[in-house]
């Protein structure tokens, strides 16, 4: 059998997984990685996150969240069908790649992100966002999350923001994305501006017949981008926002 002629080892078996994956025999793949025992899978870490970046990258986005489970050392850090990972920005971890479904942070000069941990809107900690940019934003900015969902679904979406000492004519907004094709599935109204307490932004929408997750973004817009002519209209935008308690919730 295919099994035998591969052997016994469990970094071979692993590797095979992955190879077939690449091949694009998913099935195949996902069912060899299925037969390796729970130690062997965590043991095997790094060829598994090979393959959740190939799921990903071919929109399987259920089957990399099986692969993620399997292999992160952390129960807490499990990624759920419907569930923003570390919606609060409580957990004590750093946003980085490595954390699939969890924040990716992608910054900017004149642009301060970080974790809050003296003002929270539930808990102790929030994420804020400092502008000082007279100008333009010289590169996109970017705080997103990957989150996996049902298709053909409901869901509510939340989330709690306190803007403080805003100005600009182009404020941050908060949108939801399929994973997969980038269909706006909600849209935010833009942060409010000047200085106001915490209020909570709601959003409900509805997943399509193939969603398996939605990327969740805070972005900026240009400023009058309908009557914008040139590449160049200045947009400055001073002040901050803090964001907390985002979350989804099924309809019923």
């Amino acid at each position: 059998s295919l099994k035998k002629a591969i052997g016994e080892s469990s970094q071979t078996r692993a590797r095979f997984a992955l190879y077939l994956l690449s091949r694009q025999r998913y099935e195949d793949g996902l069912r060899f990685w299925a037969a390796l025992p729970a130690e062997e899978k965590k043991a095997n870490r790094d060829t598994g996150y090979l393959m959740i970046a190939n799921l990903i990258g071919a929109h399987r986005y259920h089957d990399a969240v099986t692969i993620w489970n399997d292999v992160t050392a952390n129960e807490r850090y499990n990624a759920e069908l419907g569930k923003i990972f570390d919606g609060s920005f409580e957990e004590p971890i750093n946003y980085s790649p490595e954390m699939v479904f969890g924040w990716q942070v992608k910054t900017a000069t004149q642009l301060q992100i970080g974790i809050d941990p003296g003002k929270s809107s539930a808990g102790v900690r929030s994420l804020r966002l400092v502008f000082q940019v007279r100008g333009n934003l010289d590169k996109v900015f970017n705080v997103s999350q990957l989150v996996p969902v049902a298709p053909n679904t409901e869901y509510d979406f939340e989330y709690q923001l306190s803007p403080d000492k805003l100005e600009t004519g182009s404020a941050p907004m908060v949108q939801l994305l399929d994973a997969a094709d980038g269909a706006l599935l909600a849209n935010s109204p833009q942060a409010p501006g000047g200085t106001t307490p915490w209020t909570r932004v709601s959003l409900p929408f509805k997943t399509g017949e193939k969603t398996e997750a939605v990327m969740l973004k805070i972005v900026r817009v240009k400023c009058n981008q309908e009557e914008e002519q040139e590449e160049n209209v200045i947009c400055p935008i001073f002040g901050s926002i803090w964001y907390d308690d985002f979350s989804l919730k099924r309809r019923r």
